[in-house]
């Protein structure tokens, strides 16, 4: 029942009446174009306008989850530890269930899963990690939203400490144009090594994940 639940608010109230597919496709188009970001929407306490209704029905939700994981709400005197843990499982089940299908949508674009972003521009990946921090920033909790904001934090590395690593997984592989992720996935010593060099930068996604993005980065 909560991953029906989850099914029905993230597909219909979130993507179809809350219009997150919409800023989904301006996401994507964010990040694959070179063409300058407005001063406004660079603000860091900015969140991209077709975000807002999905923010606020999400809002909505925390708080809903939040009234019933608070004991004193649910039960007058005394209570069990069982009674509180039997109350609580269903709201933050329930809560996982949607953030992971969010993760899984702003990965999607993130990634270039559909092929529709086949860039990475620095002024769009700020906005879009931005907005991905406003949005999922309290829901941090959840490992697919650690994850994911991981991935954003790595799309807006400064430009110089991002061509370093570039050139230091490219060394590996002997290519300076474009990195295979395959290369590094069929030598397992190869593979370690690069991962390395992700942890020695403070980079903490997966493998595959920061290969996509290495070689989509474009400024």
């Amino acid at each position: 029942m909560m991953d029906e639940f989850a099914a029905a608010f993230v597909e219909t109230t979130l993507m179809e009446h809350a219009k997150f597919a919409n800023y989904l496709m301006l996401a994507s188009h964010l990040l694959a174009s070179p063409e300058h970001v407005s001063e406004d929407i660079m603000r860091k306490d900015y969140l991209t306008a077709e975000l807002s209704d999905t923010k606020t029905v999400l809002q909505y939700f925390q708080e809903i989850c939040d009234s019933i994981l608070n004991p004193r709400k649910l039960f007058d005197g005394d209570n069990s530890d069982e009674e509180e843990k039997m109350a609580s499982c269903a709201p933050l089940g329930m809560r996982a269930r949607v953030a992971d299908r969010l993760v899984e949508k702003l990965l999607d674009v993130a990634l270039d899963t559909n092929h529709v972003t086949p860039d990475i521009w620095l002024e769009g990946a700020t906005v879009f990690a931005r907005d991905v921090n406003i949005m999922l920033g309290s829901y941090r909790d959840i490992p697919a939203v650690d994850r994911l904001l991981e991935v954003t934090k790595f799309m807006t590395m400064d430009y110089d400490s991002f061509c370093g690593l570039f050139a230091a997984i490219g060394g590996l592989i002997g290519s300076d144009s474009y990195l295979d992720i395959e290369d590094l996935n069929a030598d397992a010593k190869l593979g370690d090594e690069a991962s390395n060099m992700l942890k020695a930068k403070n980079v903490n996604c997966p493998l595959g994940n920061a290969i996509s993005i290495l070689n989509r980065r474009r400024g």
